[in-house]
């Protein structure tokens, strides 16, 4: 899958834990690439700005992202779970 900023592959990988597959069972792995190396950084970075609660069902937020503050807690942003990450190596 091409990899951009990682939305695409992360977004294939939750639909498809949603339509039921076990990662488990079928050995679930995703080869995500993509030509510039400054858009495959923040993709395996897997950190977005927390704008994205906007654009996500609340139950897919919970669900396969973590709520970052940072240090002073004046930004908040999500990073996906290990549960999607751990399933895509990007190069």
């Amino acid at each position: 899958a091409a990899a951009s900023t990682g939305q695409e592959p992360y977004s294939i990988l939750m639909s498809l834990l949603e339509s039921g597959i076990d990662p488990l069972l079928c050995d679930l792995k995703m080869l995500a690439t993509d030509i510039d190396s400054n858009v495959l950084e923040v993709a395996m970075k897997g950190t977005y700005p927390a704008q994205i609660a906007s654009e996500i069902d609340p139950v897919m937020l919970k669900k396969y992202f973590l709520k970052v503050v940072n240090q002073d807690k004046t930004k908040e942003s999500f990073k996906v779970n290990s549960r999607i990450s751990g399933l895509i190596k990007f190069a």
